[in-house]
């Protein structure tokens, strides 16, 4: 039985810089069974640690059904958060979790959902809305409010397009030209 306390190691394979100092990391573990069977729900969270730095808790942000990667959107914050944000393609951090309850996914069905979020709140929300456009059929209509201090802090804007096609998306911002 492994040691919950442990944390797997996992190899960071992509780095999407989203703004200056927020990134996303795509994770892949160094064992390859880990990998294959990590589930988990949208809204639950990894603990994320780096040697000499610490442990921090990060939102995972990637679709539950995608196995080939593990998704975290990191922004520098803190000491931990700092050290991760700055890590390079191929360097090891380690992993722990999902820890949490993650959202009431079976209560939200048949539902009509209003979805808010602010500033790096939107990576458990992209997992869901991931999940969401997966069981569309099961969902009534989606409204996702997000909002973020300026146009160039939104995050995933890259994807908005794409989300738009199921759900009904209203961005907000505190200050813009």
């Amino acid at each position: 039985m492994k040691n919950e306390y442990i944390p797997d190691n996992a190899k960071i394979v992509d780095i999407d810089e989203l703004t200056s100092n927020t990134r996303l990391l795509t994770l892949k573990f160094l064992n390859e069974s880990k990998q294959k069977n990590f589930n988990f729900i949208p809204g639950q969270f990894l603990q994320a640690s780096l040697l000499r730095y610490g442990e921090v808790p990060i939102a995972i942000a990637s679709s539950p059904y995608d196995r080939d990667k593990l998704q975290i959107c990191v922004r520098k914050a803190g000491i931990v958060t700092t050290a991760i944000h700055n890590a390079n393609e191929e360097e090891i951090i380690g992993i722990r979790g999902p820890y949490g309850n993650g959202f009431p996914l079976e209560i939200m069905k048949d539902n009509n959902l209003v979805l808010v979020a602010g500033g790096t709140g939107i990576a458990p929300i992209r997992s869901l809305i991931y999940y969401i456009i997966k069981n569309r059929k099961y969902f009534g209509d989606v409204h996702f409010l997000y909002g973020a201090k300026t146009p160039d802090d939104l995050l995933f804007r890259y994807e908005f397009k794409e989300w738009e096609k199921q759900i009904y998306l209203c961005l907000t911002v505190d200050k813009a030209d």
